[in-house]
């Protein structure tokens, strides 16, 4: 069995720092993410305000997204792979190939869940009950609602 730990989700400026926590279940219970302190080596996932994603796969293999608004109901999707563990071309060209295919059914099955999330927009406030594993989301959600509040905006797409 396997315990998860935190997660903890440190905001710095206009980004978000997220690490997870796995390990083998030793009789002692999950961490809650007060009780974590950030580690010394990079976070699983780095989102800067206002739509960039960097997930780091491995110390030497990351993808950064964009999240590209075009109108208020459309957005479009830049995904960039970065890597330097394969220095032959040819096999650096096959996992480049299969590490897009395998980004791009990521993305088509969370197309699928944005496009049919009710309600459709994510605030601070909302008619939820979140659990401590919440804590990045509603981190997110105060500093969004901070750059929306700052702005004079009561909705940003």
């Amino acid at each position: 069995r396997t315990i998860v730990d935190g997660p903890l989700a440190v905001l710095e400026g206009d980004t978000i720092r997220l690490w997870v926590f796995n390990r083998k279940e030793d009789g002692i219970p999950a961490r809650r993410p007060g009780e974590i302190t950030p580690p010394e080596y990079d976070p699983l996932l780095y989102f800067r305000f206002p739509n960039v994603w960097e997930n780091n796969i491995a110390p030497d293999f990351k993808i950064v997204a964009a999240f590209v608004p075009v109108d208020d109901g459309n957005t479009i999707l830049y995904l960039r792979i970065y890597h330097r563990f394969i220095r032959i071309p040819f096999i650096r060209n096959l996992i480049n190939a299969l590490s897009l295919a395998g980004s791009l059914y990521i993305a088509w099955q969370d197309k699928v869940v944005v496009e049919t999330q009710r309600p459709p927009r994510s605030d601070l406030h909302m008619d939820e009950h979140p659990v401590s594993g919440d804590g990045p989301i509603l981190l997110y959600r105060r500093h969004r609602r901070a750059l929306l509040d700052a702005a004079g905006s009561p909705e940003i797409s």
